[in-house]
């Protein structure tokens, strides 16, 4: 009796074992996007102090909210970095000594306390920086801004002696600036002062080629800027009284 032929399928695939079958490509797994839960990024360390558990993006479509009572850790090796929002609320705290990179299109608003801390934390912001709140660049710590930060309302930033702030791009101050160690101003830099803000400098500001400090005289709309300090201004670039763009 003959038997039965086999089809042309079954001899393929025993021929070719799996070679020629169809196996689906697994549909990746989306990014989830809303609120991050500092939980699943970061350790709780008790009384509500979470340390970051290694490198980590937030990216676009994310929220990192840091409520009051809450302090974020970023310990020396580790890097935050942000393309989405963190939001630090009243009574929320960052402690920086490692590196947060706040990228084009990333947006932090600062409305508690942020600190650069020994031995040495470094915040890379080419997005925006909303600071109502405090800012502590301490000894060792260095600002790199090429994006815009604004301090405004009751915000302010301390740069202790032996911190740094490198500036290429924007910074406007309708509060407090406060300057004990270095600001570098660099070509492509603008630090305006204006609308009741003032900038006390009783360290070293160099205004260098390319850089404009702006400190408003009170005949425009944007309102009086005050400098203020027995610090030292190293000029080579441009030193005027004009408001900041609209």
């Amino acid at each position: 009796m003959a038997g039965k032929k086999r089809s042309g399928l079954a001899n393929d695939r025993r021929a070719y074992g799996c070679g020629r079958c169809y196996t689906p490509t697994p549909t990746p797994t989306p990014t989830p996007c809303g609120v991050i839960n500092i939980a699943s990024i970061a350790t709780n360390d008790g009384e509500g102090t979470y340390t970051l558990n290694g490198n980590y993006t937030i990216t676009e479509c994310q929220i990192l909210n840091i409520p009051l009572g809450t302090t974020l850790l970023i310990t020396e090796g580790k890097t935050l970095t942000n393309n989405g929002t963190i939001n630090n609320d009243v009574g929320g705290y960052i402690y920086n000594s490692g590196t947060i990179d706040n990228n084009t299109g990333g947006t932090i608003n600062n409305s508690g306390y942020y600190y650069n801390y020994n031995p040495g934390g470094i915040i890379n912001n080419s997005g925006t920086f909303n600071n109502n709140g405090y800012i502590y660049n301490n000894p060792g710590g260095i600002v790199n801004n090429s994006g815009t930060i604004t301090i405004s309302g009751y915000g302010t930033i301390y740069n202790d002696t032996g911190a740094t702030i490198n500036n290429t791009n924007i910074i406007k101050n309708t509060s407090f600036i406060y300057n004990d160690g270095v600001t570098n101003n660099n070509t492509g830099g603008f630090i305006y002062t204006y609308g009741n803000g003032t900038t006390t400098n009783n360290g070293i500001i160099n205004n260098n080629p390319g850089g404009t400090i702006s400190t408003a005289n009170g005949l425009s709309t944007c309102g009086l800027g005050t400098s203020a300090g027995s610090g030292t201004t190293n000029n080579s670039g441009t030193i005027n009284t004009n408001c900041p763009p609209p």
